[in-house]
């Protein structure tokens, strides 16, 4: 939680019923929930985490928000949004 706002960041997508063949995907969207307004926003594109990635820790430092670790295809260090 940052700036009273939710955030939902990257992940693994899974491929859809449909495709029987795609992989699973790293991907670096970043959504938003607003509490007051009770809903989830997708933020634009130029408002997404550098490298695409699942399974890290966030945490809000200094008005950012910070990824460290996980998996994808860079490893390691800690990333800002």
């Amino acid at each position: 939680m940052a700036e009273g706002c939710f955030f939902s960041l990257g992940g693994l997508q899974q491929p859809g019923p449909h495709n029987f063949y795609s992989r699973p995907h790293f991907v670096n969207t970043v959504e938003m929930f607003d509490p007051e307004q009770g809903a989830w926003s997708r933020l634009s594109r130029t408002i997404r985490m550098r490298d695409k990635r699942a399974d890290f820790v966030a945490g809000c430092l200094g008005g950012r928000v910070v990824v460290a670790g996980g998996l994808g295809k860079h490893w390691g260090g800690g990333r800002s949004v």
